[in-house]
């Protein structure tokens, strides 16, 4: 299995950790946005543009499912990763839940 992990940055350290943990055997595809970062104090739109970007280099290695890390991507841009690239490639965000909630 190949898992895609994006972030902008060092954000990616601890999703990948957390894989790594869960799926020892997954080969992993990181793919991040070192020049970007942080991705907080942008714009919606131009986080959604980075992330987008992000996304389609991590699936052009083919994952069998691509995890957003960044909590500030998967309420910005998740819609338009899913959007872009379902079903060919699942999309996991990682939100905590009390964000949607306070929403």
């Amino acid at each position: 299995m190949k898992i895609a992990l994006m972030d902008s940055g060092i954000g990616l350290l601890a999703a990948t950790a957390a894989v790594r943990r869960l799926r020892p055997d997954a080969d992993l595809i990181l793919s991040l946005d070192p020049d970007g970062m942080p991705w907080g104090p942008r714009t919606p739109e131009d986080l959604t543009g980075r992330a987008l970007a992000v996304a389609e280099a991590a699936a052009a290695h083919r994952p069998d499912a691509l995890i957003v890390g960044c909590n500030t991507a998967t309420v910005h841009a998740l819609p338009a990763l899913r959007a872009r690239l379902e079903p060919g490639v699942p999309v996991i965000g990682t939100v905590p839940a009390i964000k949607p909630a306070a929403a």
